[in-house]
């Protein structure tokens, strides 16, 4: 008899055990899911001040831009110029409906193959970071938005903005290695990081960088893919060989013109 009732308050104290560790376990989940959402939280709201301000520029030019009979290069670089110099962007361009653009200083280039103007052109705001700058070397996030005349885009403006300013914005344990911050668009392809390459060498997408590191695909990635098409945030956890992760996403309102 004495033999049992050791064995049982073994086992009553184990179950204890059990439930204490996993009560444990979802209060740290739970801790950490919030405070990771509030930082998500607040860098959202950094990041729609800082860059509506830049958008609102862009807008301003286009607006001025559509009232003309027909674009007139020369007269509007003095205004991109003037922009240009007062603002933190490193560059205006004015791209016409082929792709041909022009830039503040008169240079010339060509956008047509770029996806910020391809979705500018369909009458939306676009943010894109380009690796491989047509003029200038070095990365670059562009801003663009359409010129709309009498309801039809007939042009794109678009600033290159330093990569280095908008990842200021980014707060992350650099030093540990233990959060990384990242502004992707509703695919998931990464804009721009805190520190992309220490979280993962596997392409440019948030999505594929997660499943990669999971080595498996998740029902909670297939979710939150779905959720950031509509605009919906919202957390994930999955498993890696160096532990359980958590990741929290909030959706920016920037890309519906005003």
């Amino acid at each position: 008899m004495f033999t049992v009732v050791i064995i049982l308050m073994a086992v009553l104290l184990f179950l204890m055990m059990q439930l204490d560790t996993r009560r444990t376990r979802i209060s740290n989940y739970q801790w950490t899911e919030d405070m990771l959402t509030e930082n998500s939280v607040a860098q959202t709201r950094a990041f729609e001040a800082t860059l509506s301000g830049q958008y609102s520029i862009l807008d301003l030019l286009a607006a001025g831009v559509a009232v003309q009979d027909e674009i007139n290069i020369e007269s509007i670089l003095p205004y991109t110029s003037a922009a240009t110099q007062s603002t933190n962007f490193l560059h205006i361009v004015l791209d016409l409906p082929d792709g041909s653009a022009t830039m503040d200083n008169g240079t010339k280039t060509n956008v047509s193959d770029r996806k910020y103007f391809i979705q500018a052109m369909k009458g939306s705001r676009s943010i894109e970071q380009v690796a491989d700058a047509k003029i200038e070397s070095g990365r670059r996030v562009i801003l663009a938005v359409p010129i709309i005349k009498d309801s039809q885009v007939v042009g794109v403006l678009h600033g290159s903005y330093s990569e280095t300013l908008l990842r200021k914005l980014l707060v992350s344990d650099n030093e540990n290695r233990s959060s990384y911050t990242f502004l992707c668009d509703s695919d998931g392809e990464i804009i721009v990081g805190s520190d992309n390459e220490s979280f993962s060498t596997v392409g440019n997408n948030l999505f594929s960088m997660i499943e990669t590191d999971g080595k498996r695909e998740s029902p909670e990635i297939d979710q939150a893919r779905k959720n950031l098409l509509e605009g919906i945030g919202g957390s994930l956890i999955y498993s890696t060989d160096r532990g359980e992760r958590f990741a929290v996403y909030t959706p920016l309102d920037l890309l519906d013109s005003k």
